[in-house]
């Protein structure tokens, strides 16, 4: 797996393209311990967080 690392201001966006569309990820309001982190993607991309994933799987 690779790791790309980019400063984003409140409000910029990333957009991913993958074979299902596009998926946007934007940064929303911050405060000093949260980020909002708003995600539109394709009905069959399924977005978990990865707190979840990891109970889940035991980690």
């Amino acid at each position: 797996m690779a790791r790309l690392t980019l400063k984003r201001k409140s409000n910029q966006s990333l957009i991913l393209y993958t074979s299902d569309g596009p998926i946007q990820i934007t940064l929303g309001d911050t405060n000093k311990s949260e980020v909002k982190v708003h995600v539109d993607a394709p009905r069959t991309v399924h977005v978990f967080r990865s707190e979840l994933i990891n109970t889940a799987l035991g980690r």
